[in-house]
């Protein structure tokens, strides 16, 4: 006999400010709303998105400085709480939830949630590490309920990198809130000596992400470097990050000096990327990248890498931005310096956004859940 859906227990490795924190706190607070017992467990130290949870989302904060020393304080909340379905946010935290699920002898489905095209990822870098990922995906996610990524080409690209049975694997695109900044705040941010240099360009660019190797900032300055020669043009890019000395010289290099600025984190980016003529995402992976969707809830057009592989399902295959190759500085000049990007419709835009609320993504996962609690259990 099936089992009513009541309780939900989320686990995320931290709350800052990442795409995929951003999307599970969306998510925690959606079920809430609808009535579910919600907790949300961070197991490192990182609360820049705190703020955002709704206050009836039971808040476990364990702030190991390291996932296995929050082992055991997680193993012990399991045993003292009672959940119907664990959702395990991205490999290693996963396998982690897994082996504390047995040792508390917790009776929930598991659910697993890969954000990442991982074949592709910087974060396995070097042979053992991707042989262990490897390993531990194709033994023991056999053992959760779903695996829910966050694309098709993540499912695909996880599928066949880990040898996984394709009836294990759902995809869900990630949910979408679109913060909308008012009138009076776009006139504040306007009133910035930064924003001010910005905007004084004819074409003025954005970027948004965290400054990693796999954003590829470092391409999309060599293209706004191209650019210059034939238009007016600066670039502000939005985010923090170990690439930062990297990108600070490379733009000394390039003569970019008084054309890019590097504004660091910002809480509400939304507020720059809409005084934007364009955003431009430039990674060479990419498993479903929030900041084309709010771009496009913004009417903001975009041009995006034809990574793999969220964008151009994003983006269906060009329909709604512009696609160029990855790595291709004097493609992606070629599109600023045309400015075939203007081209595309803010209202169709706005449009396409709507298609990733948390309200569908919500109801997604609902459904692989309660299918999931009326399974015979593993262990």
């Amino acid at each position: 006999m099936k089992s009513e859906l009541r309780s939900i227990c989320i686990i995320v490795p931290s709350l800052v400010a990442g795409g995929a924190e951003r999307v599970v706190v969306s998510l925690a607070n959606e079920f809430v709303r609808r009535g579910y017992q919600t907790a949300l467990v961070s197991l490192l130290s990182g609360s820049q998105l705190k703020y955002l949870i709704d206050r009836r989302v039971e808040l476990v904060e364990i702030n190991a400085s390291r996932f296995r020393f929050g082992f055991l304080q997680l193993v012990m909340f399991l045993k003292r709480s009672r959940f119907d379905v664990l959702v395990a946010n991205m490999w290693p935290i996963t396998i982690l939830v897994l082996f504390a699920k047995w040792l508390s002898a917790s009776t929930a489905r598991v659910t697993f949630v890969e954000h990442a095209t991982w074949s592709q990822s910087a974060s396995l870098d070097g042979r053992l590490k991707r042989l262990l990922f490897k390993i531990s995906v194709s033994l023991l996610y056999p053992f959760s309920s779903a695996v829910v990524c966050v694309s098709k080409g993540a499912a695909s690209d996880l599928q066949n990198f880990c040898s996984l049975p394709t009836e294990l694997i759902r995809v869900i695109y990630n949910p979408v809130s679109i913060d909308i900044p008012t009138p009076s705040e776009f006139a504040v941010i306007r009133e910035m000596r930064v924003v001010e240099k910005w905007l004084a360009s004819s074409v003025p660019v954005i970027a948004v992400g965290s400054l990693k190797k796999e954003k590829d900032f470092s391409t999309l300055l060599r293209a706004v470097a191209i650019s210059t020669t034939q238009m007016d043009i600066k670039l502000m890019i939005v985010g923090e990050g170990p690439e930062r000395p990297i990108l600070e010289a490379l733009i000394k290099d390039l003569g970019l000096d008084s054309r890019v600025f590097l504004v660091g984190y910002v809480e509400k980016p939304s507020l720059f990327v809409g005084l934007a003529a364009v955003h431009i995402l430039c990674s060479y992976t990419e498993a479903f990248p929030l900041v084309l969707v709010e771009a496009l809830g913004l009417g903001i057009p975009v041009i995006s890498t034809d990574c793999p592989s969220g964008p151009t399902e994003i983006l269906e295959g060009g329909a709604y931005g512009l696609l160029v190759p990855v790595g291709d500085a004097q493609t992606l000049a070629q599109a600023l310096i045309a400015q075939r990007f203007r081209a595309f419709d803010p209202d169709s835009l706005r449009c396409r956004a709507r298609e990733f609320s948390v309200t569908l993504a919500a109801t997604r996962y609902l459904e692989v859940f309660g299918q999931s609690i009326g399974e015979k259990s593993w262990v």
